[in-house]
């Protein structure tokens, strides 16, 4: 078990050098990037659903088919066709469009995050596999008692049991390859963060809300022609409301064809003080969430510059500790070309301490990342250390 692990360690991005060829059937951190969380399905559709609904309310377009029979009269028919643009719904679907299709890739990110995690556990678990073993053979080699570090070595096997178990529910199947996958870390533009955005969407309903108050002082105009007799009726109505469009029919045919039309002003001055009380409530909400809005800008760049923060101090960890390893890796070769077996133990030994410390700053680095990610709604990207691709992150 020690001589295969020790063989299979593999590359640590950008510092350590691969050993041997890790067998094809191994589990990789790639393999987390494809997994997709149960019910993903019906939150794509969920959010199809949503937006289908938004883009109907954008083209503003609805009506009605009617027919009715009756014994004495015959079939009436009824057609009715209707436009209308109203802001503050359109708002609405927006934002909630939008949402739908956040809760996917958050589910979607979070899915992977839980993957990986699975195959750092996986790794980690491993390595206290092979960390008990050595402890029974340094035990044994004392002539002391040794049914602690048996004990050690059972649950150790149990742990990995249970750790590939685990692993095979985001579909990872094999033995971990041991490989620290780096991640890119995007760079974001304020207004496109999620946070921004509910900021953004709130002052514009309060911006609506005011526009709603004071529409109560608008005129109202309407123009209304239609053409037909008692067997149909085509009416044509446009106002401020909207234009809408009807057809009538209780017999087959167009009617006699005449036309009519006319117009209709109507104006409207509401006496009720509750409707200045309303305006004015508008007026100071907005002027309230504009300041919140303007303060809310400040508070989302800090979080954003900590969460970034976070991301680099555990990439740093992640860099000194893989030299930790590369050092270890050194000792066992020079250990093991000494031929002392005693040495190459406690090489060993001290390997997969470090690689242990490895493990836990990359699932760190992992959760750091993940927090980063779902703030600014991005999604895991591996960072290929062939191109020499330098971190990224900030804000325009």
């Amino acid at each position: 078990m020690l001589t295969r692990w020790v063989k299979c360690l593999a590359v640590i991005t950008g510092v350590v050098g691969s050993m041997a060829v890790v067998p094809a059937w191994a589990a990789k951190p790639e393999d987390a990037l494809s997994f997709e969380p149960p019910g993903l399905d019906a939150l794509i559709e969920q959010a199809s659903l949503t937006d289908l609904e938004y883009r109907a309310q954008q083209v503003g377009l609805t009506g009605r088919v009617g027919l009715q029979l009756r014994d004495s009269l015959g079939p009436s028919a009824t057609l009715s066709l209707s436009w209308q643009y109203a802001p503050d719904r359109l708002l609405s679907e927006a934002q909630q469009a939008e949402n739908a299709w956040r809760q996917v890739r958050s589910a979607r990110r979070r899915g992977i995050r839980d993957a990986l995690l699975a195959y750092g556990a996986l790794w980690k678990a491993q390595i206290a596999l092979d960390l008990a073993e050595i402890r029974l053979q340094e035990a044994k080699a004392k002539g002391g008692d040794t049914r602690m570090e048996e004990l050690g070595l059972e649950e150790a096997k149990a742990n990995l049991k249970r750790a590939r178990e685990t692993a095979k529910l985001y579909g990872l199947e094999g033995e971990a390859e041991p490989v620290a996958l780096r991640f890119v870390v995007p760079e974001v533009d304020l207004k496109e963060l999620p946070a921004y955005q509910r900021e953004l969407y709130a002052l514009r309903r309060a911006e609506q809300s005011l526009k709603k108050a004071w529409s109560v002082y608008m005129p109202n105009v309407s123009f209304w022609a239609g053409v037909g007799g008692p067997e149909g009726r085509l009416l044509l109505n446009a106002s401020t409301d909207g234009p809408s469009l009807g057809l009538r029919a209780s017999r087959p045919g167009s009617g006699s064809g005449n036309w009519d039309y006319g117009f209709d002003v109507r104006v409207s001055v509401p006496l009720d003080v509750s409707n200045y009380v309303d305006i004015r409530r508008a007026e100071l909400e907005l002027e309230q969430r504009q300041a919140r809005f303007d303060e809310a800008k400040a508070r989302i760049v800090l979080t954003l510059d900590a969460y970034l923060d976070a991301v680099r101090f555990a990439e740093q960890r992640l860099d000194t500790i893989a030299n930790f390893v590369d050092e270890a890796k050194q000792a066992l070769e020079k250990a093991e070309a000494g031929g002392n077996a005693t040495l190459i133990t406690a090489a060993k030994h001290k390997l997969d301490v470090q690689m242990d410390r490895l493990v836990d700053a990359w699932m760190n680095y992992v959760r750091r990342l993940y927090v980063y990610l779902d703030y600014v709604d991005r999604t895991w990207k591996p960072l290929a250390a062939a191109t020499g691709e330098p971190t990224q992150g900030g804000k325009k």
